[in-house]
C-alpha cells in the first residue's frame, strides 16, 4: 500500500478486531502493525527490565493504516460503528 495514513492506535485486541471487521465489511484495504513494548531495548536494557510490570495492560500496541484516499471513508465508518 502506497501513501498510507494512520487511522487508529489501540491497546486492546478486541478493539482491533472490531476495527478490522468494520474495514473488511466496508471493503476498505488496510495494514496494521503490532508493537510489543516488553521486548524493546533501550540503552540500558529492556523496558520490562527497567520498569518491571508497570506497563502490564499496555504491553501491546496496534496501529491500523489505510490509504490516504480511503482515510475519510474509513474514519466515518468507524465513527458510526464504534
Amino acid at each position: 500500500m502506497f501513501k498510507k495514513k494512520e487511522l487508529i492506535v489501540c491497546l486492546d485486541i478486541d478493539m482491533l478486531k472490531k476495527v478490522l471487521s468494520i474495514l473488511d465489511s466496508s471493503k476498505i484495504k488496510y495494514q496494521y502493525k503490532v508493537f510489543s513494548h516488553n521486548s524493546q531495548w533501550g540503552s540500558t536494557g529492556s523496558r520490562r527490565g527497567m520498569f518491571g510490570n508497570l506497563l502490564d495492560g499496555n504491553e501491546v500496541q496496534y496501529i491500523v493504516y489505510v490509504s490516504k484516499d480511503d482515510y475519510e471513508l474509513a474514519k466515518s465508518k468507524l465513527t458510526i460503528n464504534l
